[in-house]
């Protein structure tokens, strides 16, 4: 019988806390050993675990900068673009990238800075429905409806800049090349060849023979193996 299950059987009601305490400490437990091995100079076999455990765009992140720790490039860029599109709103991924050598342009959030607070993340969208909630009842209310309109429109104006940004920011479909790969043009002719860890953006065009299009750095579009491109 495990331990966890021992307290859970018994009768003593003070376990209770113990239990939770223990299931907390288990589960740091695999967090921590990743960020240990980085730590003691083996930061290549923390990117593994951190990349492998990211659900969210801190985890991502943290992957990323291990892989950079490790000299990984292609796989640290890759990983900074998942915790990007994962949250737009995270200025410090577009920095990390930068600090790559990667020229990732100047996104919105970054232009509008502590405008585009209160728009971020579910503040935006607890704002933006406060915003709607008060104009409809502005328009419904028979009393008071200069305060609640003047409260709708506040609410809505705070919120939309980030809102806005957040999306726009998202809509960028960012991508990268692990290993080098060949970029080709509509006839398969050579375009040029990629560097592991190069920005490339998908344009949304229909794939051809297995290759999807991108556009290179330098602005020209080309077709890249699919399979090749991550995220």
């Amino acid at each position: 019988m495990s331990l966890v299950t021992a307290i859970r059987t018994s009768r003593l009601p003070s376990f209770g806390p113990v239990l939770g305490l223990l299931v907390a400490l288990h589960a740091s437990v695999p967090a921590a050993d990743s960020y240990l091995s980085w730590s003691q100079g083996r930061p290549a076999e923390s990117a593994v675990a951190l990349e492998a455990a990211a659900t969210t765009a801190a985890g991502w992140h943290d992957a990323g900068l291990a892989h950079a720790a490790a000299g990984a490039t292609g796989p640290a860029v890759a990983a900074l673009l998942r915790a990007q599109r994962a949250d737009p709103t995270l200025v410090t991924t577009p920095q990390a990238l930068r600090a790559l050598g990667t020229p990732f342009p100047t996104t919105l959030h970054e232009r509008l800075g502590p405008i585009a607070l209160p728009g971020d993340g579910w503040w935006g969208v607890a704002l933006a429905g406060l915003g709607g909630l008060a104009l409809g009842w502005a328009a419904l209310a028979r009393r008071g409806r200069a305060a609640w309109a003047t409260l709708g429109v506040l609410a809505t104006v705070l919120a939309a800049p980030g809102l806005a940004a957040s999306h726009l920011d998202r809509r960028r479909a960012w991508t990268t090349v692990v290993d080098p790969a060949t970029a080709v043009d509509a006839s398969g002719a050579t375009v040029t060849e990629l560097a592991a860890g190069t920005l490339l953006e998908r344009t949304g065009a229909l794939p051809w023979d297995g290759r999807s299009a991108v556009r290179l750095p330098d602005g020209r579009t080309a077709f890249v193996v699919s399979t090749a491109l991550v995220p």
